[in-house]
């Protein structure tokens, strides 16, 4: 196993996102935790918005639990393998907030990119759909709890050979969002090949890409407002049940539409600090 189990006894609201990551998306009143922030949400289907907390999204009763485990098994095994990371969510952000480009910052992150990939509750449909097209039969039950490690374990050695860039929102400028899948797939328009872009707070968020000639390169980079309008808009379509952003932003939220209608990028590129290069979200900087 990659992260230690931590033996006890599980609730039976299993979140898929950490309420305190959701939290890093809204307002945290003095004296409260980060689960307990102001959040706004916006569901499919729906022009409105509503206001929440990140303790009542992104949960699901008994999401991870295994039916038949095998003696002396805690059936609560993979709601408790996110123990670790989650523990590590606070200090790690914070770093990469500051810019940090330690290994152990970097190390958790791909932690965390391998967890959400693994820990949406359509993982199981996804994962039957990739065996359907390789002619294998479907996993059912506890297997598809069991398949969740393993695809964990298996992500973290190559992608630690990915492409690594840490993307910041200026104070003042417009904000990340996050959906419930935690992440998505980003394809720059000027680029062959595509990304995997994952929010982290308001205003920090990770792009990691394959690129044979940087691998396991690391570096920030302070993101324009048009890309990260046009990232966020990317983030609503592929939604596959809501959104969460600042409460702040409702005008905002209610208004997202098709990345058609975003400009991508300035004239002067995605990124502050390479006015002469209008360097995509890929480039080699």
């Amino acid at each position: 196993m990659l992260y230690g189990i931590v033996k006890g006894v599980s609730g039976d609201r299993h979140h898929w996102i950490q309420a305190s990551l959701l939290g890093g998306f809204g307002r945290t009143p003095a004296g409260k935790k980060q689960r307990d922030a102001d959040i706004e949400l916006r569901r499919r289907g729906s022009a409105a918005t509503e206001s929440t907390t990140p303790d009542e999204v992104g949960w699901e009763d008994k999401l991870y639990r295994l039916l038949n485990p095998d003696p002396g098994v805690d059936p609560d095994e993979v709601d408790e393998a996110w123990t670790d990371l989650e523990n590590g969510y606070r200090v790690a952000v914070a770093n990469l907030e500051n810019y940090s480009t330690n290994p152990a910052d970097i190390v958790w992150l791909i932690s965390y990119v391998c967890a959400a990939g693994v820990r949406h509750p359509g993982f199981g449909e996804a994962v039957n759909r990739w065996r359907a097209a390789a002619g294998d039969p479907p996993l059912v039950g506890d297997d598809v709890q069991i398949a969740r490690l393993a695809f964990l374990n298996a992500g973290v050695v190559p992608m630690a050979q990915w492409r690594w860039r840490i993307a910041h929102s200026r104070p003042g400028e417009t904000r990340f969002i996050i959906s419930d899948l935690g992440w998505v797939y980003l394809a720059d328009p000027r680029m062959t090949g595509r990304g995997i872009w994952i929010p982290l707070t308001s205003r920090l968020a990770a792009l990691a890409w394959i690129d044979p000639a940087n691998p396991g390169k690391v570096d920030h980079q302070d993101m324009r407002p048009g890309t990260t309008r046009w990232v966020n808009a990317g983030i609503w379509e592929e939604a596959p049940d809501f959104v969460i952003g600042h409460p702040d932003d409702k005008a905002y939220l209610a208004g997202l539409g098709s990345t058609r209608y975003v400009v991508s990028t300035t004239g002067l590129g995605a990124y502050y600090g390479h006015e002469t290069l209008r360097p995509g979200l890929f480039a080699d900087l």
